[in-house]
């Protein structure tokens, strides 16, 4: 993980403020999108990286604080739901797609 974060900033970033210029992109919001599925299980993979922290803060600046926290509260709040059990069970018809899915992972 702090490899492909290295190359992240060193080779995407680099001196720019998003991730293929100046201006926000797609790239951008697929990315953050990524990389805050481990912060939501407890691994902040911003922390000790300035230079990644400072973009995602500028992506999110863009999105805006009100519709950051409204997309993203489900996934920064992942671990609250299991504690409390609040997550819905997909309904049964998504089970076959889910087994095909696992069963691809090498």
């Amino acid at each position: 993980m702090a490899r492909m974060l290295q190359q992240l900033e060193d080779k995407f970033l680099e001196d720019r403020a998003f991730l293929t210029g100046q201006q926000v992109s797609l790239a951008d919001l697929m990315a953050l999108e990524e990389l805050l599925q481990p912060v939501a299980v407890g691994y902040d993979l911003f922390e000790g990286r300035p230079r990644l922290a400072a973009w995602r803060e500028r992506v999110e600046a863009f999105l805006g604080s009100d519709l950051f926290q409204e997309t993203h509260s489900p996934i920064l709040n992942i671990l609250e739901q299991m504690v409390n059990k609040q997550i819905p069970k997909p309904p049964p018809e998504v089970h076959p797609f889910m087994l095909l899915r696992i069963s691809n992972i090498p």
